[in-house]
């Protein structure tokens, strides 16, 4: 039976190769960002985590408003929560794992405690993202 690290990387393949087709940065003739490495965000439920309540009950309100301004600055490829667990994932392009931890450490749903998170850098094997690193 897979486990949930395993589903959660499937599903980033599966949003990164379409994501990485148009960044909505590129899309609005913004600068192309430089070609970056990807990193992954797993997140779960942290110490702020209202048990029992639903994910749209949970007080993310600012890390939903931040999300946005990285997908619109073109850094947040795809991101999204998990539908069968608490949590969710992001994937950002960053150039390096120092940079990605610097993004995510500011995220308000980490530093409110609502999430934990792991960080990871990460290669697509397959799809469109494959292109970006060596």
């Amino acid at each position: 039976m897979p486990t949930r690290r395993w589903i959660a990387l499937v599903a980033a393949l599966a949003l990164t190769s379409f994501a990485l087709v148009t960044p909505p940065a590129a899309a609005q003739g913004a600068t192309p960002a430089p070609e970056r490495s990807l990193f992954i965000c797993i997140y779960h439920a942290g110490p702020a985590w209202q048990a029992g309540k639903p994910l749209t009950a949970q007080p993310l309100g600012q890390h939903g408003a931040y999300m946005k301004k990285l997908f619109e600055e073109g850094r947040l490829l795809a991101g999204g929560p998990m539908l069968d667990a608490d949590g969710g994932l992001a994937i950002v392009r960053a150039a390096s794992l120092e940079e990605a931890k610097a993004i995510f450490a500011i995220d308000p749903a980490l530093t409110a405690g609502v999430f934990v998170g792991e960080i990871h850098a990460w290669r697509p094997a397959f799809g469109a993202g494959a292109a970006l690193t060596p």
